[in-house]
């Protein structure tokens, strides 16, 4: 099958998303992240860098449909957009024990498909491509939301 650049582009675009590969140091295993929305969960796999064997170690409930992903930048911190439901919830992933534990969320405008957190780990930044709007949350450094420090702005249609 041959791909064309564009279609190359689009997928990995979609699969930064959705998908967050979780290098921790350890020489032998990543862990991957998977955002399934129709299924309101994300599974996280256990990926064997060697053979490229991925094995499913648990799925989390994400209480909506799933979509975009982002890590902090000491990857213990998942953001995660929760879709149709207009929320962006914090997990506390613990390497060690393969966990991930909501610690907080937050309610946005609808379908978050957009995440970021600058280098200082004190700002989320979330487009909206349904209201063409981008918001930036402040956080704490236990990466929860600091709501004293938020704003929004609507963006030009062809920004």
């Amino acid at each position: 099958m041959h791909l064309s650049p564009n279609t190359l582009l689009w997928l990995a675009i979609l699969l930064q998303a959705c998908c967050c590969l979780d290098s921790s140091g350890d020489e032998e295993h990543d862990l991957a992240l998977v955002s399934l929305a129709a299924e309101n969960r994300v599974s996280v796999f256990e990926l064997e860098k060697r053979s490229g064997k991925m094995e499913r170690v648990f799925d989390l409930d994400a209480g909506g449909d799933a979509g975009s992903q982002f890590f902090d930048a000491k990857r213990s911190v998942l953001y995660l957009g929760l879709r149709n439901a207009g929320k962006i919830a914090v997990m506390q992933l613990d390497r060690g024990k393969k966990t991930l534990k909501r610690i907080d969320e937050i309610k946005v405008d609808p379908d978050p498909a957009y995440l970021y957190v600058d280098h200082s780990g004190r700002w989320l930044l979330a487009a909206y491509y349904a209201t063409g709007r981008v918001s930036v949350h402040g956080l704490n450094r236990d990466g929860t939301f600091c709501r004293k420090k938020d704003g929004s702005f609507t963006a030009d249609r062809k920004s």
